[in-house]
């Protein structure tokens, strides 16, 4: 979990600066990619840590909402509709369409620049960065208590884990190389 949630934070932070700047939109791309994993790496892992942790799963919904929005209105701009402006470069409907579709890139990308500038923003990077920093067996920044150990995850947690884990392996082992 901590090597994980290490580099979603590595990934997240650097970069950050080239989204700011609005320099390419692959940085907010990376840093989607990034609350995606640490959000995933939280679900699995959630059964082991005390339930006022789960507090920060909420954070990172409400910044995925952010900068996905953002992310989503960049690839229908720069791909999709680029595309469709290819076929159709004289067509006003497509042009208008093209000019307002702009627009609300913008100011999605404007929005998630104000949330990943905000207090918010920088009070999730905190908590994970503290969390993942504290020592084994101590409990983390804001907690009240340790983590609980792995052999205290109910049974029936891990064997739900299993199963999802040993029907991917079967999916993989009977895939064409393709697939």
């Amino acid at each position: 979990f901590n090597a994980i949630t290490a580099s979603c934070l590595n990934q997240l932070l650097s970069n950050e600066p080239g989204m700011l700047e609005g320099r390419d939109i692959e940085y907010l791309h990376q840093m989607r990619v990034a609350v995606r994993r640490q959000r995933s790496v939280l679900s699995i892992f959630s059964p082991l840590f005390p339930a006022e942790f789960t507090g920060i799963a909420g954070e990172l919904r409400w910044l995925i909402r952010q900068i996905g929005t953002a992310r989503d209105w960049d690839v229908f701009v720069n791909e999709t509709l680029h595309r469709i402006l290819g076929v159709f470069p004289q067509h006003p409907a497509v042009s208008r369409l093209h000019a307002q579709c702009e627009q609300l890139r913008l100011d999605h990308a404007s929005l998630a620049r104000d949330a990943v500038q905000s207090k918010r923003y920088t009070t999730i990077m905190l908590k994970l960065g503290a969390w993942i920093s504290a020592e084994p067996g101590m409990p983390a920044a804001g907690s009240s208590a340790p983590p609980c150990p792995a052999t205290d995850v109910p049974e029936t947690s891990l064997q739900v884990f299993a199963k999802k884990l040993l029907s991917r392996d079967r999916a993989l082992i009977d895939a064409s190389a393709q697939q």
